[in-house]
């Protein structure tokens, strides 16, 4: 809601990270943030009174203790057809996904914790929910350490929701996996926000070409995922952007599908590109946003976001509010800016 203040995680919370791959989920009265490091809890309106509690503590369970485990990359979700939220991390220790699933919609009121062994090393999760299906994405690098090991791949993973819902010793958790896709990276779920009877729709852009992919998923039990393309206009990779106080560019990150939502029929999605500089003649970063006919992987709408004086705009995440405009947030930063957050309305356009 516009005008709402809330204190999120600190230092002090046993950070350490940089970037602290920040995460948050807003639903049932509540807000719920993750880093690395962290879990915090707050009732909305309740000032700053909250748990904030270890990422390792919050994720432990009778028969494995992660307090010490290295986990990384959370992601929160509340889900609008369950009313009930999801946590999502990655257990660099076990070499496991960590799905955790509150047991209401008070997030305060019990947990319950899936794991999973990984083939290799998850990284950058998404994470989306039908009325029936869970659908988790994310990138398979060979090991974790080095940060920097041979990538093999995006995967997408469907789950049966109402099993995770119904908790442990219920029925076997139906999971389905597909990939590791070597050609991709980030295949992104889009949230459905109006109909989530019919499966979830998933984006993609093919690794340096400027064209996108469509997926769709219907049931855990597809046997395959057919990739539809579709023509984009020419992406512009990003190199390091200038900021203020440091000779130390800061990463605007590649052109891979940021954040994506599905509502009345169409697909909207964000990514970073690069765009001339309004001063001079260096790229700096820009957005860029489309929106894409699943029905016909036709693109209806496709445009351009960027600010003045030299200033690049990287990382967007999108969603619309109940009076029909698009809200977007990214961050910013320039040889005169400190890096930093801002928020618009109706990106590409004058409003």
């Amino acid at each position: 809601m516009v005008g709402y203040q809330q204190r999120g995680i600190g230092q002090s919370a046993g950070g350490g990270y940089d970037p602290a791959d920040v995460t948050l989920g807003v639903g049932a009265g509540f807000v719920v943030e993750a880093v690395n490091s962290a879990l915090g809890i707050w009732e909305v309106g309740a000032g700053y009174n909250g748990t904030v509690q270890s990422l390792g503590s919050f994720l432990t369970t009778s028969a494995d203790d992660r307090h010490t485990d290295a986990l990384s990359d959370p992601r929160v979700l509340f889900d609008r057809y369950s009313s009930r939220w999801f946590v999502v991390a990655f257990d660099e220790s076990r070499s496991e996904t960590d799905i955790a699933v509150s047991s209401t919609s008070d997030p305060n009121k019990g947990w319950t914790i899936f794991h999973f062994d990984s083939r290799g090393c998850p990284d950058q999760p998404r994470i989306a929910a039908s009325t029936t299906l869970v659908v988790l994405t994310y990138d398979l690098r060979s090991m974790c350490e080095p940060r920097h090991a041979p990538d093999v791949g995006s995967v997408v993973e469907v789950f049966d929701k109402t099993v995770l819902l119904a908790g442990p010793g219920q029925a076997p958790v139906i999971r389905r996996q597909f990939g590791p896709y070597l050609q991709f990276s980030s295949i992104t779920p889009a949230s459905p926000l109006d109909d989530g009877t019919q499966g979830i729709d998933l984006v993609t852009i093919k690794d340096q070409t400027s064209y996108g992919f469509l997926l769709r998923v219907t049931s855990p039990d597809q046997a395959t995922l057919r990739f539809q393309p579709f023509p984009l206009g020419k992406i512009t990779p990003l190199a390091g952007l200038p900021q203020k106080g440091s000779t130390t560019p800061v990463d605007g990150g590649d052109n891979r599908v940021q954040d994506a939502f599905e509502q009345s029929g169409l697909i909207h999605f964000a990514f970073n590109d690069g765009c001339a500089s309004d001063i001079s003649s260096a790229t700096v970063g820009c957005l860029r946003f489309v929106a894409i006919d699943p029905a016909t992987a036709t693109v209806t709408d496709e445009k351009e976001d960027s600010l003045a004086q030299g200033v690049s705009v990287f990382y967007p995440a999108i969603r619309p509010e109940s009076g029909g405009h698009l809200i977007e947030v990214f961050g910013y930063s320039s040889p005169n800016d400190y890096p930093g957050l801002a928020v618009s309305v109706d990106p590409g356009s004058s409003n």
